[in-house]
């Protein structure tokens, strides 16, 4: 930032050099720049396909976040790590609208949905070839898509989806031995129980003994 002012507490207001924007833009202070950008990352997933009716701005199309401001979000949001005092913000919201913000319960996310760079995995490294979970297709889907993965050797293998607050919404397969190889399933968008759910993003998550592997999918209505 081509800094023009700077308030009481250091937070400056100025010009952009964030790749992608040149206007007029406001940097807050360092300890609170991951939460500023977690807000951001909560508004643009919790309204995805529900902001037909928003103008937008420099930074965002609707809801979604343009690429400038993802990247710089994404790089706020990795240089300040969720902190106590974000954490009690986060219940004591929760006490009051009855939801919460899961980039600050699972700050992970934000890998898994906004930097197209990211190895994303979760637990312990995964053994050498161990498993190998594919990107879904289609991606974003309506109706089905197809989820396919394959295992070095055989295995008790478990399947499931997740929505962005960590919820499992469908269990494909959980503990079943498979055979090494390559082994696909289909998602139709479902719970278990049948019910249809709402557009919006998705976790898959293939987990094997130790490993374990996730991908992002976008369901469409």
């Amino acid at each position: 930032m081509e800094i023009e002012t700077t308030s009481l507490n250091g937070s400056k207001l100025g010009s952009s050099v964030s790749p992608g924007f040149a206007g007029t833009v406001f940097e807050p202070i360092d300890a609170y720049k991951g939460d500023l950008a977690r807000g951001q990352f909560y508004v643009a997933t919790r309204y995805f396909n529900e902001d037909s009716g928003w103008p937008g701005g420099p930074e965002s199309n609707g809801a979604n976040l343009l690429p400038w401001a993802a990247n710089q979000y994404l790089a706020w949001s990795n240089g300040d790590a969720v902190s106590w005092k974000e954490r009690l913000r986060n219940g004591a919201v929760y006490t009051i609208q009855h939801n919460r913000n899961p980039f600050v319960d699972h700050p992970e996310f934000v890998a898994f949905i906004y930097d197209s760079n990211a190895v994303v995995s979760v637990g312990d490294a995964p053994r050498a070839g161990a498993i190998r979970l594919r990107q879904n297709a289609p991606n974003p889907f309506v109706g089905t898509t197809r989820i396919a993965f394959d295992l070095a050797s055989r295995e008790a293998v478990s399947l499931a989806i997740y929505d962005v607050t960590g919820r499992e919404v469908h269990s494909l397969l959980r503990g079943t031995p498979l055979d090494a190889g390559p082994h696909f399933y289909t998602w139709d968008g479902r719970t278990a129980s049948g019910a249809q759910l709402p557009a919006g993003l998705y976790f898959c998550r293939l987990r094997v003994a130790e490993a374990s592997e996730t991908r992002r999918m976008v369901l469409s209505r």
